[in-house]
């Protein structure tokens, strides 16, 4: 019996995926236009709290961060991260766009670091909302929002866009 390991990956999404653009092109051909935006489209923020000494972040160091490479600011203070719950649309457009992650994958490298003694999942938060108040309360934090949720009591230290 072959291994499953070396069976190509079945994956019915890709005839979906033809009919779904062809979709989108003939809404565009009929309408003028393209479909509005939507929010999953939209930017995400990384954000600290207004006390925190941080003031920007590149991509990398947010990576590090949020995968447990590191546990630090590079200016050495200890780093309390608060992820996205899995049910939110955000954090898998986060993982995609900073680590190259997808969902699966970053449940893998999680379980890989728990199980190794290395290092804890970060502290999941609801929603963007619930993130950017945990945030608000805590200079060690950082954490990604909608910018909907961001408010005056939040510095912006990265700005990820689609």
């Amino acid at each position: 019996m072959p291994d499953p390991v070396d069976q190509p990956l079945h994956r019915p999404w890709r005839s979906r995926h033809g009919v779904l653009l062809g979709g989108l092109l003939a809404l565009f051909v009929v309408t003028g236009s393209a479909p509005a935006q939507t929010p999953a489209s939209s930017e995400i923020l990384v954000v600290v709290s207004r006390q925190s000494p941080v003031t920007t972040l590149d991509s990398d160091t947010v990576a590090d961060l949020f995968l447990g490479a590191s546990s630090r600011f590079p200016d050495g203070r200890g780093a309390h991260v608060i992820d996205q719950s899995d049910r939110q649309d955000i954090k898998r457009r986060f993982y995609a766009q900073v680590a190259e992650m997808s969902l699966q994958q970053l449940r893998s490298h999680q379980a890989r670091l728990l199980f190794s003694g290395r290092a804890t999942p970060p502290q999941q938060a609801e929603n963007s909302s619930l993130v950017a108040e945990l945030v608000t309360r805590d200079p060690s934090a950082i954490g990604y929002i909608d910018p909907a949720a961001l408010h005056d009591r939040l510095r912006v230290v990265l700005r990820i866009n689609p």
